[in-house]
């Protein structure tokens, strides 16, 4: 009589992407992949406007940022309740899922030098450091990892949930249903960005070209933006340094004071130095 040979415990990747699905994911993917990121973005929301350093990397693409993450959001929610059960559709949240876990991990590259700024402030190597937003940082890190590995894991299991049976382009053999997903992460939030952007830009131009009607609705308009941080104020500063009319230049700070509730000398004195 020959004894039983015990089963080979699957490895960790292995059991990331089974079809099997334990509490345990689904209480990390929840935490991580949703909670984690809405705090995150709430929390940025406030740091969009005070760090000056992030303003091309990411003030400048609120919209983007935030659409993007709130469509991966309700994708991996509707995954998660539902996707299983459906009979079509699987692939289409794959490429959401899988797109939103590339961005994710290109998000915790940039945070690494941040987060280290960050831990290095808060054990006293640096106690000169005043910027309490760098405390921020590594939190922002800590949650962009363990987000990528849920879009990840949740695309593939997505993918692989019904890659027999999706319609595939030839030679490349890439789901078509994928394509449709990474399209709409991409393009609705892009649009939507592209327009906010050009709303902002015009209620500019309306700013820097003179003090009447035009002026006052441009600032109402990017004080009513939402999305607005207060870098939409930037192209008032080099208008400000150049300008030799003491009417005008009363006029800009004046203006910027509306937008940010901030003095542009002490501002600039801030970002340039004396």
């Amino acid at each position: 009589m020959t004894e039983a040979t015990p089963s080979k415990k699957a490895n960790f990747w292995a059991r990331q992407i089974a079809p099997e699905v334990t509490r345990r994911q689904i209480i990390f993917d929840v935490l991580f992949g949703v909670i984690g990121p809405v705090v995150c973005l709430v929390v940025a929301s406030g740091i969009f406007g005070s760090v000056y350093f992030l303003a091309g990397a990411l003030a400048n693409l609120q919209v983007f940022t935030y659409l993007g993450a709130g469509i991966g959001m309700i994708a991996l929610v509707f995954w998660l309740a539902l996707g299983r059960r459906l009979e079509h559709g699987q692939g289409f949240l794959a490429g959401i899922l899988l797109l939103v876990a590339l961005f994710a991990g290109l998000l915790d590259l940039l945070l690494v030098p941040l987060s280290l700024c960050g831990l290095v402030y808060i054990i006293g190597i640096l106690p000169n450091i005043k910027e309490l937003y760098l405390f921020i940082f590594p939190m922002l890190g800590l949650v962009a990892s363990p987000a990528a590995f849920v879009y990840l894991r949740n695309g593939l299991r997505a993918l692989h949930s019904s890659e027999k049976d999706l319609p595939k382009m030839e030679r490349m053999g890439i789901p078509l249903p994928l394509i449709g997903g990474v399209l709409l992460v991409v393009m609705v939030p892009a649009l939507a960005q592209w327009r906010a952007t050009r709303i902002v830009n015009s209620a500019m131009h309306d700013i820097l070209q003179g003090q009447g009607q035009a002026a006052q609705a441009g600032i109402e308009t990017i004080r009513n933006a939402f999305w607005c941080s207060d870098f939409c104020a930037d192209a008032i500063i080099p208008e400000y340094l150049r300008e030799d009319e003491a009417s005008r230049r009363e006029y800009l700070a004046g203006a910027y004071r509306l937008l940010t509730g901030k003095d542009i000398q002490r501002q600039i004195q801030n970002r340039f130095g004396d």
